[in-house]
């Protein structure tokens, strides 16, 4: 089964088979983006720990992406596109998370686990 897409710039058929066996990379979130007028950059980060004193995020700079900045700018809009048209779906498993966060007791073990994250509303 091939996809075809149709966006705003071109339209494009995405090769069979090829999305199920790319690779997958899981990242904790964007450090950096670095835009120009031909190529742009993304450093994506892992959170290795949090600093003792200042307790502040330990991150690692994983994967940095280099790519045409007309693509980067398709794949934010792609992705607008998806999060506007999923805000529904979003909402409704932030608010269960949410729920669960909030309604399990804190485990005191007397160490903090390496990607524990506050929960900020």
């Amino acid at each position: 089964m091939s996809d075809t897409k149709d966006t705003q710039q071109t339209s494009f058929i995405v090769t069979p088979g090829s999305a199920q066996s790319a690779q997958q990379i899981f990242m904790d979130g964007v450090s950096g983006v670095m835009l120009g007028g031909a190529v742009s950059k993304i450093q994506f980060h892992v959170v290795v720990g949090h600093d003792t004193d200042t307790k502040a995020e330990l991150r690692q700079v994983t994967l940095s992406i280099t790519m045409p900045t007309v693509s980067l700018v398709d794949f934010c809009n792609q992705t607008l596109k998806a999060v506007s048209e999923n805000s529904h779906l979003l909402k409704n498993l932030l608010d269960e998370a949410q729920t669960k966060i909030f309604a399990t007791p804190p485990k005191h073990s007397g160490s903090r686990s390496r990607t524990s994250k506050s929960v900020k509303k």
